[in-house]
């Protein structure tokens, strides 16, 4: 059993089929997120289960029109890839520089706390495994129902608190004739597509669910940018066309002006700011846009930028 969720959950990662719709709607800033790792303990498919549910969120979230997805999991990859310039292995002007990844807001931790493809219902099969340790066919009938279910915690990534938990879970059922294949070991590994078997279909909608779940925690998290440069006669802010920005968007900047820390940890606590002026948003590109001044008094570099 245990080798059959660990197959079924390789199968998702390479389906990563029925990741949530994009919201066509959305017209606000798109807010950075990060998706860590997955628990999940052996009952529940161990560590593939794990990766193969975490990579299927991320191919959601990266759909959404809500946020901008960071990678994390690999960061042991990248690092070697920018200390490759670094170190005299390869070619300068040919490997990323330091210094220029993306800061995540928010990390989405999950553990996958059910995952059980036989939840309810049976099945009857005729056949098994085949002579010398070939492959036999089997015809059987079928009427199960899959259930998956991941809890979601997502963390400030300033402070390391925890802002919102909830569970997202997900069911599937599916009755009928299944025609069904066995390797040598005798172990099923389904006939079908795996996004079509009731597993498949209620991690899609286990994922689904997480999505939603993780689009209203985040509606308590501030959206925010930095002044890059004012000539006076324009102004450069670090957010453009790939966190949503449009044209005649207006706006909010403050300046920061101490932080309060905790005199044991010295954790930030609070940090005191005070208005500066609105800008409105005239040219969006990639990575920046240009804004004029509206009220207020003028942006300094390393004002804080944020929306409504």
């Amino acid at each position: 059993m245990r080798s059959s969720l660990a197959v079924l959950a390789v199968v998702a990662v390479l389906a990563v089929c029925g990741a949530a719709d994009a919201d066509p709607g959305h017209s606000g800033p798109r807010k950075t997120i990060a998706v860590g790792g997955f628990d999940a303990v052996e009952t529940t498919g161990g560590a593939t289960t794990a990766d193969g549910l975490a990579a299927m969120l991320t191919a959601a979230l990266l759909k959404d029109r809500r946020f901008v997805v960071v990678e994390r999991q690999a960061m042991a990859q990248i690092q070697w890839e920018q200390q490759l310039g670094q170190s005299g292995v390869a070619a300068q002007g040919t490997t990323p520089a330091p210094g220029q990844m993306i800061g995540a807001s928010v990390l989405v931790r999950g553990t996958v706390t059910k995952f059980d493809p036989h939840a309810s219902g049976g099945s009857f099969g005729i056949g098994g495994p085949g002579l010398f340790g070939g492959t036999a066919g089997a015809l059987g009938v079928s009427n199960e129902r899959a259930v998956v279910e991941i809890n979601l915690r997502l963390i400030d990534t300033a402070t390391g608190r925890i802002i919102d938990s909830s569970t997202a879970s997900g069911s599937a059922s599916a009755g009928g004739f299944d025609i069904r294949t066995y390797s040598h070991s005798g172990m099923s590994i389904g006939g079908s597509a795996f996004t079509e078997s009731p597993l498949g279909k209620a991690c899609q909608d286990a994922v689904n669910r997480a999505v939603e779940r993780i689009g209203s925690g985040m509606e308590h998290v501030a959206w925010s940018a930095l002044v890059v440069e004012n000539t006076g006669d324009q102004l450069f802010i670090d957010a453009g066309a790939d966190q949503n920005m449009q044209p005649g968007m207006t706006l909010h900047v403050i300046r920061k002006i101490r932080d309060l820390t905790d005199p044991a940890t010295g954790a930030v606590l609070e940090t005191l700011t005070e208005p500066v002026g609105d800008i409105q948003l005239r040219e969006i590109h990639d990575k920046v846009s240009t804004a004029v001044v509206t009220s207020g008094s003028q942006p300094s570099r390393g004002d804080i930028v944020h929306a409504d």
